[in-house]
């Protein structure tokens, strides 16, 4: 049984993955001035990138199928913004950023699937506390 986080959760996890993808899609189209720093470390940043697009989306919708298929759908936005960077000067198509992206949305997808099956519980208590936190220190 899916155990769901308050709909004031949900709505937060939803706008945190579509300024996620807003800021994936516009880092990735930007021009790149070098190379990275240390060779295929940009795999390693596909790979976490595209595992918290596709882990998102199981704390933003209620039902499973649409978690499952929004999270699925980041290997589509992953593979569509590979082929626009071949547009792009500066920038190239690589297969290995694409498979990079479809490994992290896998990773992704697995802990969001089990999150949602073990429970929200002890994520829904910490935002409480966080939010809790703040508002206190605002009233000070």
């Amino acid at each position: 049984m899916m155990s769901v986080p308050s709909r004031q959760v949900r709505t937060t996890f939803l706008v945190l993955w579509l300024v996620s993808i807003g800021v994936v899609v516009a880092g990735s189209l930007l021009p790149v001035p070098d190379g990275p720093p240390v060779p295929h470390i940009d795999k390693v940043e596909h790979l976490i990138g595209y595992a918290w697009l596709a882990l998102l989306p199981w704390a933003a919708f209620t039902r499973p199928v649409a978690a499952s298929y929004a999270s699925l759908a980041m290997v589509l936005l992953g593979g569509g913004i590979e082929v626009a960077q071949h547009f792009v000067p500066g920038r190239f198509a690589s297969l290995a950023d694409m498979a990079a992206n479809a490994l992290g949305v896998a990773c992704g997808w697995f802990a969001g699937r089990r999150q949602a099956r073990d429970g929200w519980a002890a994520l829904r208590r910490r935002l409480v506390r966080i939010c809790t936190s703040a508002d206190d220190m605002s009233r000070r």
